[in-house]
């Protein structure tokens, strides 16, 4: 296919996944278990972005030098092969169109294989996709199962010549592991743990909703997470004592429903973050919030966890 098509099937998938925002965000709140406002940010945002990358569709250039008399080189770029595309829970939407999309617009076929978790988000947004006039068959698969079985047949296969992971990095590194043995081109987007770091002349209250916001955003369950807290020495007493007050939610930008932040995706998940919890250290923290089965008398109030396996349930 050439680039004006695959951009003008990228161009209708983000105009059918706008269409159907409502119903795909009801559909993304039920089974990854975030809220519906995050849902509709991530519907929109994977919209905008698949419309950024439709329009990249039509500049894949190549380029040309000349390396002496009567002798010119070129680089014309191709399309790697097919794509094996393998994407997490928290971020179903998203992370798929952000390894999907470029794929496709840049003339590759695709293999997707969406977390187990979160199989129905993935297969309806496809579904959009296959739709639209113009793709070509057999550039969009979709294989469902566990990682540990079909995503170790999809990353060793011989047909497949790139792998495009998010997820953690233990799982990363098999993927990396695998794709060596046959040459395979990989992009692994993995777990990390991010701080946030206040000096002493922040605005203590920003900070606070700042960095309440970064840790409580999908219930935490992000690579971008706050998860640490850096405070300078000088105005680290007075940060805690701010920490401790009760604090006013603006609803009306972040939370329309009223929810404080989303539940997390699976009992299962819940009780693996608890068993990765160690004990509070002096020297890197002073209050810390927890699984409510495990809850500490240090967790401050306005760090409230969230224990929560449905949807409906809130913290």
């Amino acid at each position: 296919s050439n680039g004006e098509l695959r951009a003008r099937v990228l161009y209708g998938f983000a105009q059918a996944l706008r269409a159907d925002a409502d119903r795909l965000a009801e559909l993304l709140t039920r089974e990854q278990g975030k809220t519906i406002h995050e849902a509709h940010i991530e519907i929109a945002g994977s919209a905008k972005m698949t419309e950024y990358y439709a329009g990249l569709a039509r500049l894949v250039y190549g380029r040309s030098a000349v390396l002496g008399d009567e002798v010119t080189g070129v680089v014309l770029r191709e399309p790697v092969g097919v794509v094996a595309v393998i994407t997490p829970w928290n971020w179903p939407l998203t992370l798929l169109v952000r390894s999907l999309v470029p794929a496709l617009a840049a003339g590759n076929a695709t293999v997707v294989k969406p977390a187990s978790i979160t199989p129905a988000i993935t297969v309806e947004a496809l579904a959009l996709l296959a739709a639209q006039p113009g793709l070509p068959d057999g550039v969009l698969t979709c294989v469902l199962g566990a990682g540990a079985t079909v995503g170790e047949v999809l990353v060793g296969h011989d047909g497949v010549d790139m792998i495009a992971f998010t997820g953690e990095t233990a799982t990363g590194i098999r993927v990396m592991k695998r794709a060596a043995d046959g040459l395979r081109k990989v992009a692994l987007e993995l777990g990390g743990k991010a701080p946030n770091v206040v000096f002493a002349d922040a605005n203590i209250d920003k900070a606070l909703a700042g960095a309440e916001n970064a840790i409580f955003t999908t219930c935490g369950q992000i690579c971008t997470a706050g998860s640490r807290l850096i405070v300078e020495d000088s105005i680290h007493d007075e940060l805690v004592t701010a920490s401790t007050r009760p604090r006013s939610w603006d609803r009306s930008r972040r939370r329309p429903s009223g929810t404080r932040c989303s539940s997390t995706s699976l009992a299962a998940r819940r009780r693996r973050r608890s068993s990765q919890e160690a004990p509070p250290s002096r020297a890197t923290s002073t209050t810390r919030a927890t699984s409510s089965r495990r809850r500490s008398s240090r967790t401050s109030p306005r760090a409230r966890p969230c224990s929560a396996t449905r949807s409906s349930d809130r913290c």
